[in-house]
């Protein structure tokens, strides 16, 4: 006879089943349930024979049916700080929560969380590079600043391994890369940029890469970008090429001139290649341009997509935009070429 408790759960056909169990043989016996509540509870099985009883007892977490959907706000404060938060009316309560975390510096802030930032990377060349990009970061985070944090660095070379090894088999003859696997995808110049960088990160985070897959990878992305004809890929191709010590002084001057087309990522990448290419200023110039469009608050800068400009749809979900993605780049051209902006730890807020 198997029993099965269930808090938290209602058995939609309860009751003990009884069940034959010849020696060296497996048998299940099933309970179709459903939940009851959110949060974690305990799921109790014994099975009770004439020679004896035997039970386990596992931990089953409910969530709720629904989307999870997060609201922040960051700031420093002297004093108090008043934050309203609109709930939408379908919010589950039972699942909803505010949580506060404080702390001395915006050093420490950034780091508490680490942990969550990295996994194991699946999926396309895409999601494949989209996880593998916040385990480097995070690698070199720990590794610039000297942090001991062994419940991250024990698990990193294995997700760098497994991550990389995907890379090298998405990787085009050509030396590109698609959104899958040459079979089913051509190279293109953004994806390959965006490989190149998770790449680049990933070796200044202390992890070996394929000398030779990031040779074909550049060559090709070096002899390709001139084709592209819009300025913001562009700007981040060359952005990447500079990274390397690959990008090609005229061609980066160019792309100055199409600076009003482009958007605060790009330009903040653009920024970057400039003064990487000894053109420091034109680099001067654009970095003007993105702080003149940083939307700013109290205690926070931002720089959001305009997702109301219907013309750039098909680059956003190609560019895989977003307003925190344009703020970061935005802070990385102004840590790297004028760290005195006031607008600087607005911006990491």
């Amino acid at each position: 006879t198997v029993t099965l408790d269930t808090p938290g759960l209602v058995q939609l056909d309860p009751g003990d089943k009884s069940l034959p169990l010849p020696f060296n043989e497996t048998r299940f016996a099933r309970w179709s349930v459903v939940a009851s509540e959110i949060g974690t509870n305990p799921v109790t099985s014994w099975v009770r024979t004439s020679a004896g009883d035997d039970g386990i007892e596992l931990p089953l977490e409910v969530q709720p049916f629904a989307v999870p959907e997060r609201f922040a706000r960051a700031g420093s404060t002297e004093g108090s700080v008043d934050e309203t938060f609109e709930v939408p009316f379908n919010a589950v309560p039972d699942g909803s929560s505010v949580e506060v975390r404080l702390a001395p510096g915006m050093a420490l802030g950034v780091l508490d969380g680490l942990e969550e930032l990295i996994g194991y990377p699946y999926g396309c060349v895409e999601q494949t590079m989209s996880r593998m990009l916040p385990n480097a970061v995070v690698g070199r985070l720990l590794r610039v600043l000297e942090i001991e944090a062994p419940e991250i660095t024990s698990q990193l070379p294995e997700m760098m391994a497994l991550g990389l090894q995907k890379l090298y088999g998405f990787q085009n003859s050509n030396g590109s890369w698609g959104w899958w696997h040459w079979r089913y995808s051509e190279g293109n110049i953004y994806t390959t940029a965006y490989v190149l960088h998770g790449l680049t990160l990933t070796r200044q985070a202390g992890f070996e890469v394929d000398p030779q897959v990031l040779e074909r990878g550049f060559s090709w992305l070096g002899a390709t970008v001139a084709s592209e004809q819009d300025p913001r890929v562009q700007a981040y191709a060359h952005y990447v090429l500079a990274l390397s010590g690959r990008a090609d002084e005229p061609t980066v001057a160019a792309l100055f001139n199409r600076r009003g087309e482009m958007d605060a990522f790009s330009l903040a990448a653009l920024a970057v290649a400039l003064d990487k290419v000894g053109r420091e200023d034109l680099s001067e110039q654009v970095l003007d341009t993105v702080e003149a469009t940083a939307v700013q608050t109290v205690t926070t800068v931002s720089w959001p997509v305009n997702w109301d400009d219907h013309r750039y749809y098909w680059y956003y979900w190609y560019a895989m935009s977003n307003t925190e993605k344009n703020t970061a780049m935005a802070l990385h051209a102004l840590a790297t070429l004028r760290p005195e902006s006031p607008l600087a730890p607005k911006a990491a807020r």
